[in-house]
C-alpha cells in the first residue's frame, strides 16, 4: 500500500513497527528504506509530516536512509531540519541535531543538544541530551555542561553525565570508579556532586 497522503500515525507503523515494538526493540527501518526506492518523494512529505508532529523518529529516519540523500535533495533536508530546530519538543530537538551532525559533519550542532542537557526540563529528556552527548565530539563548551550535569539534583542526569565524561576520556562507565559511583554520584550531597564534577572535569583539561 502507498504511503502518500495517508495519516502519519499509520505510516508510522508501516515504516518502523508498532508502538511498542519501537519503544521494546528499537525501530525497524527496513519499511523507511523500502519506502525510500519505491516512493522517495512521498516519503520525504510523510517524514516533514512526522516532524511538524515532533517525532523524533521522524527526524531520525533522514539519518538512516538507504542510499543516503546527496546534492538538492540533501540540501531540502538539512533546510527542513534547520527550520524544524528551534520549535520542536526538547526530546525531538536532541535526534535533529544528531542527524544534522550526522548529514553534514558539522559538530557545532551538538551545541543544541547540550542546550536541551543544560535547561530545566524533565529528567527523562535531559538524560537521553546527556547519552546523545556521546555521539559527538568532546568540547570545552560541551565539557561545562556535562559538568553541571553532574550536579543536578536528578540522580540519572548526574549518571549519565558522569558517564559521558569518563566515554569521552576513553575509560569505562562510571560504575567502574567505586569513589566516584557508589560515594560520590549517588550521594544526596550536593558538595559530594561538586567532587565528583572536579574530578571528572579533570579529565579533560587538555581540551
Amino acid at each position: 500500500m502507498s504511503i502518500k497522503g495517508r495519516p502519519w500515525a499509520d505510516v508510522r507503523n508501516d515504516l518502523y513497527g508498532s508502538p511498542y515494538m519501537v519503544w521494546h526493540d528499537g525501530p525497524a527501518f527496513s519499511g523507511l528504506r523500502d519506502a525510500w526506492r519505491t516512493e522517495p518523494e512521498a516519503l520525504l512529505e510523510q517524514l516533514i509530516v512526522g516532524m511538524g508532529e515532533g517525532d523524533a523518529l521522524a527526524a531520525e529516519s533522514f539519518a538512516e536512509l538507504e542510499p543516503a540523500p546527496t546534492g538538492d535533495t540533501l540540501t531540502r533536508v538539512v533546510d527542513m531540519l534547520e527550520q524544524h530546530l528551534p520549535t520542536s519538543p526538547p526530546g525531538a530537538q536532541v535526534q535533529i541535531a544528531l542527524t544534522l551532525l550526522r548529514l553534514t559533519a558539522d559538530q557545532s550542532w551538538a551545541r543544541h543538544i547540550g542546550d536541551v542537557l543544560d535547561a530545566p526540563l524533565h529528567w527523562s529528556t535531559r538524560i537521553d541530551a546527556a547519552i546523545a552527548l556521546r555521539r559527538v565530539d568532546p568540547s570545552p563548551d560541551l565539557t561545562a555542561v556535562l559538568v553541571r550535569g553532574v550536579q543536578a539534583d536528578d540522580y540519572l542526569v548526574r549518571y549519565h553525565s558522569a558517564g559521558t565524561l569518563r566515554r569521552w576520556a576513553g575509560l569505562g562507565d562510571i560504575e567502574e570508579d567505586d569513589a566516584l559511583f557508589t560515594e560520590l554520584v549517588k550521594d544526596a550531597d550536593p558538595a559530594a556532586w561538586a567532587t565528583v564534577a572536579t574530578a571528572l572535569q579533570g579529565l579533560h583539561r587538555s581540551l
